[in-house]
């Protein structure tokens, strides 16, 4: 199944938080224990947490102290985890909490698992191997009828 990595790469400009952040990161948000850097997006920094009481893991997104970023980008972060926490859809990351600390804006998601399709698409075009059709086709209507599913959910009926 192809899920669609809400908010993961919202922007191609990669910037860090900055190395003050870094380094007052708290090793915990909440009952989430941080446990390893994922990746690096536009407004802040994916982590893989663990729930000390569900024993689970989750992917925790940090994003920038609300100094550091103009009002309008906290306030679109903050409509998309509103939109993302009311979507419930298989091909749609699931949002479990959102929450401040000391600061800090972030979201919990569940933990997506496996290779980013980008990086099968361009391993594929390393090795100049053409992926299956089959498997292509499956992966575009998935993202078709998750993207369909969330523009329905926020879209006004057409009249026509």
């Amino acid at each position: 199944m192809l899920l669609i990595p809400a908010f993961f790469h919202e922007s191609k400009i990669y910037v860090s938080l900055n190395r003050w952040q870094r380094e007052h990161m708290p090793s915990h948000f909440g009952p989430y224990q941080v446990v390893e850097l994922l990746c690096v997006g536009g407004i802040g920094e994916v982590y893989k947490v663990h729930h000390s009481f569900l024993k689970k893991e989750f992917a925790l997104k940090v994003i920038k102290s609300d100094r550091e970023l103009d009002q309008h980008a906290v306030a679109r972060f903050k409509k998309r985890i509103e939109v993302l926490g009311r979507l419930d859809h298989p091909g749609i990351v699931a949002a479990r909490n959102a929450d401040e600390q000391n600061g800090l804006l972030y979201l919990v998601m569940d933990l997506v698992k496996g290779r980013p399709l980008s990086e099968i698409v361009l391993d594929a075009k390393r090795q100049s191997t053409m992926l299956p059709i089959a498997q292509v086709c499956s992966w575009i209507g998935q993202a078709a009828e998750a993207i369909a599913y969330s523009s329905c959910q926020w879209s006004p009926p057409s009249r026509y």
